[in-house]
């Protein structure tokens, strides 16, 4: 069987030629289960691995791989070319196929329709090593209201090119938008100041004040009395007041004007204006 050579593998489904030394890593990969290696750059590291991993997708579709790179957009790419392969690679589908599983198939990880297990896990799940690396899916229960920009929605009517708010108090496009059935420990969350409750799984990250410094921290782990860090929108390094960009240039434009702030410290004050321009009355 093809799969179960390397090289064979690589030259018949991909038309890539293995080097003898691309063929040795591989074999040491399969061989530890924890090795570190180190090879220059341009040396095939990255084709070896993407190659290596649909081989092992080919030979058992319950497989489960987790890909950790520098970060999550380095991540990214790499499922994207993995997926590319799994659903144009003719040979590969004729042989192995089909792969494709339109209910869990992502930009940051996929299962493949051939996979039999009942586990949640994804075939595979993909980490950045600069961002929250975590284990499970992290999932908000469809209630659960997300900031978005235009205004506070269930996290169930989002959809792919939706802009929410992240904790940097910047408006990030949705790519995908994935659903798990999960029965994992739900975790609900009251906190002052937000209007409804906040309903988690235990290994969703949460951004809070602890021990003097903002962290991240599993759900499971927040306690009665932590402090959750609320973000605040941003506009060109402005507090965000209003959702459209041109509202919020003009109110960036007014907050320039010495009489805006007169007028506003009238009304914080509750005061009031009377009388004509001549003969203005304040009260």
């Amino acid at each position: 069987m093809l799969a179960r050579s390397y090289p064979l593998f690589a030259a018949y489904y991909f038309d890539f030629k293995i080097a003898p030394y691309q063929a040795k890593i591989v074999e040491h990969w399969q061989k530890n289960r924890f090795t570190l290696t180190l090879v220059p750059m341009q040396h095939g590291k990255s084709s070896s691995m993407k190659l290596d991993i649909i081989r092992n997708i080919c030979l058992n579709p319950n497989v489960r791989i987790i890909l950790t790179t520098a970060t999550k957009d380095d991540a990214d790419e790499y499922v994207r070319a993995i997926e590319a392969e799994l659903t144009g690679n003719e040979k590969l589908i004729e042989d192995f196929g089909p792969f494709y599983n339109p209910a869990r198939w992502t930009s940051s990880g996929f299962r493949v329709a051939g996979c039999q297990h009942t586990n949640p896990h994804d075939t595979l799940e993909t980490f950045g090593s600069g961002t929250w690396n975590q284990k499970g899916h992290g999932c908000l229960t469809p209630e659960t209201p997300v900031v978005t920009s235009q205004g506070c929605r269930p996290v169930s009517e989002l959809k792919a090119g939706d802009f929410v708010l992240t904790h940097k108090g910047r408006y990030q496009r949705v790519k995908d938008v994935v659903w798990h059935d999960t029965s994992e420990d739900v975790y609900s969350f009251a906190v002052t100041s937000l209007p409804t409750a906040s309903r988690l799984t235990g290994d969703h990250p949460l951004l809070v004040w602890s021990d003097e410094a903002i962290t991240w921290k599993k759900a499971s782990e927040i306690r009665v009395g932590d402090h959750m860090a609320i973000p605040t929108a941003t506009f060109n390094g402005s507090h965000r007041v209003f959702s459209d960009d041109d509202d919020q240039r003009e109110f960036q434009r007014l907050t320039k004007e010495p009489g805006f702030w007169r007028l506003y410290g009238y009304y914080v004050a509750e005061g009031n204006k009377a009388g004509t321009a001549k003969k203005p009355g304040y009260g």
